[in-house]
């Protein structure tokens, strides 16, 4: 989950997910660790989702938040189910 995500986010999806560990990373230096499957990160108001995170690694994918304001979106790997 990107550093920047506000706590109002960052409780509720660490509340909800409980079957694995949430770590955090900046994504404007750094990339995510081998294994990491999905990224957390702000999504500015009117930002197209596609460009929440402009170093996103190659064949990552965007899927906006669904859930609370304020806006966020979520990048999923491609090896990821």
């Amino acid at each position: 989950m990107d550093r920047a995500v506000p706590w109002q986010v960052r409780t509720k999806l660490l509340f909800t997910v409980s079957w694995t560990r949430v770590g955090g990373i900046d994504v404007r230096s750094e990339q995510p660790a081998p294994g990491v499957c999905t990224v957390v990160v702000v999504r500015p108001k009117g930002t197209p989702v596609d460009a929440t995170w402009p170093g996103h690694p190659a064949g990552w994918r965007a899927y906006p938040g669904r859930a609370w304001t304020p806006e966020w979106a979520a990048w999923r790997g491609p090896g990821c189910r």
